[in-house]
């Protein structure tokens, strides 16, 4: 017997995504903006006027022009060109960490699902002793217990989310 859903699966979902999106204002406004950032990221050599990173002192501190348009720093980097380039690095630094929390919280939250009773009263007790924790208070814990770096930076901050992620099974 043939599947009538099978073809249409991927056009329904985004159909009802959009739908959802469409009638839910802010909802349309944040995933906007979202996909806005996410293509200026992706196309951020393009977009940039200048090179985020040369240093021009001639040109340091001017102000809003054509050719500078959110200014200049006191290295004379150009303003706009940064804050392009920024946004990449913030997406990327997201991701790290987004990925990280998967890693780490899908699995926990699996293992607690799987097994219950006591293992499950484990992994969720111990889910709800780092959410009670100030989060910045927790995070310098974690950056003073493991030291500082970028790896220390992203597990840091995966492991001051994983709480929610774990307890969502």
């Amino acid at each position: 017997m043939k599947n009538a859903y099978a073809p249409t699966a991927a056009p329904a979902l985004f159909s009802h995504v959009f739908f959802y999106f469409k009638k839910d204002k802010l909802a349309f406004a944040g995933g906007t903006i979202f996909i806005l950032l996410t293509l200026v990221s992706l196309l951020a050599p393009y977009l940039a006027p200048h090179d985020p990173i040369a240093v021009d002192l001639e040109q340091r501190l001017l102000k809003s022009s054509f050719e500078y348009p959110l200014g200049t720093d006191q290295l004379g980097r150009c303003e706009l060109s940064r804050l392009i380039f920024g946004i990449r690095a913030s997406f990327g630094n997201a991701l790290l960490v987004l990925g990280g929390i998967l890693i780490i919280g899908v699995p926990l939250g699996i293992a607690a699902g799987y097994a219950g009773g006591w293992v499950d009263n484990l992994i969720m007790r111990a889910a709800d002793i780092v959410s009670t924790f100030p989060s910045s208070l927790l995070a310098l814990a974690v950056v003073s217990i493991i030291g500082t770096g970028h790896v220390e930076y992203y597990a840091g901050f995966s492991l001051l989310v994983v709480g929610p992620v774990c307890q969502n099974h």
